[in-house]
């Protein structure tokens, strides 16, 4: 596996196929270690999983990777970031580009766990690495080394400590330079939120039997059978209408061919949503795509632009149904259709954090009034409020060991926007299992529009 996985080093398309590939047979990817990576991908030392290689980290490069793993094994393990970068002085690995990717990437984390910490001190560590390259040119200075017993002798301690990353950033970095997450999943701690809020997952998908039950039981379209007036199977005249919550994957933007007058058509788009068990395309036409993704006319809905959503929390509404195929010469008089693939056809689309308020009563955490920590996780759940101030109420549920059970609203200044930070932040004070969010079963939430009537006199 390590060999198939190295022949496409540094192919991030692929890469993702090949890890999955690996998880089913019981093998975990692991991050980049300066002290146990190869240049390629090697097994663990406890031959559970693979280790991620040094020359696949994007903006690291083979020529660094080699001067990495040969000076180690020349002369044994890094003790530390200054031990490493002033052992590795004058060679293809001492440049920003890369001691910047492997510090973001956690290639030194069994040395230094705060990635922020090392990536804030690369100029300090360069400009040392820069002194010993220069001093290994002196004879002067290696004469003087020789007789006061040898190399310079450096420690971390001389680093500036700093915050470290958010364990969102962590991931984002992650995905950014390794081409997958590895040390987790940035939809981890939104788990709740998405089983709440969504009524369809994208691995639903998959199970055509399922979905094709759900369907149904779900009355004939008309509109559907209007367009498809041929066709006998009621199977593709059926669409479930759904709400989907996940992370934007990406938003790839079509350009219609122009029409035959030579006018532009309008644009559409396929969203792609991850919702931690999969991922689906949502299949945003022109209509739908201008009304919700309001780049150019402002945003009068005050909802925010969906193609500026990518890598965050957005819910996604409209209807799975089967595509309906027609041959080329059949399709303007709708002849011979045949049943397609499942499609999810987007009708609504909307940035989480601004449409949960509408769909969500609030978030309410779970709490035991004999818990000995009480006060001071409900002291963090509120600065943690304060730091992510929107328009979802939170409230705290404060069970007692007699059965009563008391709602403590923490007031209108402790709204918050729900984003993938807030709910990381909330995940480390209590379980997830503790929180709810008492979601509404509506699907669509955008206000019917007006038809307009002609009136002829």
């Amino acid at each position: 596996m390590c060999a198939q996985i190295s022949s496409e080093i540094g192919n991030f398309d692929k890469l993702p196929g090949f890890v999955a590939e690996a998880q089913e047979i019981g093998l975990d990817l692991r991050l980049p270690d300066v002290n146990e990576s190869g240049s390629r991908f090697v097994p663990t030392a406890d031959s559970k999983g693979i280790r991620y290689g040094l020359g696949g980290i994007k903006g690291v490069g083979e020529m660094a990777a080699d001067a990495i793993v040969a000076e180690r094994e020349a002369n044994g393990p890094y003790t530390g970031f200054l031990d490493f970068c002033l052992r590795l002085a004058g060679t293809a690995a001492m440049n920003k580009r890369v001691l910047e990717n492997l510090t973001r990437t956690g290639a030194f984390s069994t040395l230094e766990p705060n990635r922020a910490k090392l990536f804030n001190n690369i100029e300090f560590a360069l400009k040392k690495a820069q002194q010993k390259a220069k001093d290994a040119l002196s004879i002067q200075s290696n004469f003087f080394d020789i007789m006061a017993g040898g190399e310079e002798k450096v420690s971390d301690a001389e680093l500036t400590d700093t915050p470290p990353f958010s364990p969102v950033e962590d991931l984002a970095n992650e995905r950014e330079m390794l081409g997958v997450f590895v040390s987790g999943h940035p939809l981890q701690s939104c788990r709740r939120v998405i089983s709440e809020i969504a009524t369809f997952r994208a691995s639903q998908l998959a199970n055509v039997e399922e979905v094709d039950a759900l369907l149904k039981a779900q009355p004939v379209s008309r509109w559907r059978k209007k367009q498809n007036p041929h066709l006998k199977d009621e199977m593709g005249l059926k669409q479930l209408d759904v709400r989907m919550v996940g992370s934007l994957s990406s938003c790839s933007i079509k350009m219609p061919k122009p029409r035959p007058d030579g006018s532009l058509g309008q644009k559409w788009a396929i969203l792609t949503l991850d919702d931690g068990s999969g991922t689906i395309d949502a299949f945003a036409f022109a209509k739908v795509w201008e009304k919700f993704n309001p780049v150019e006319k402002g945003d009068p809905s005050g909802l925010g632009a969906i193609e500026k959503s990518v890598d965050n929390l957005v819910m996604l509404c409209g209807e799975i149904s089967h595509r309906i195929n027609y041959e080329k010469d059949d399709k303007v008089e709708k002849k011979n259709p045949s049943l397609g693939d499942l499609n999810f056809t987007l009708k609504e689309a909307y940035p989480l954090s601004a449409i949960l308020p509408q769909v969500s009563k609030g978030l309410k955490i779970k709490m035991k009034y004999e818990d000995d920590a009480l006060g001071e996780k409900v002291s963090k759940i509120y600065d943690i409020a304060q730091k992510h101030k929107g328009a979802l109420p939170v409230a705290i549920e404060l069970h007692y060991a007699d059965g009563t059970v008391v709602d403590i609203d923490l007031g209108p200044l402790s709204r918050v926007d729900c984003n993938m930070e807030f709910l990381a932040e909330i995940a480390k004070v209590v379980p997830q299992g503790d929180t709810t969010f008492s979601p509404c079963e509506k699907i669509y939430f955008a206000p019917p529009e007006e038809k307009r009537f002609s009136k002829s006199f």
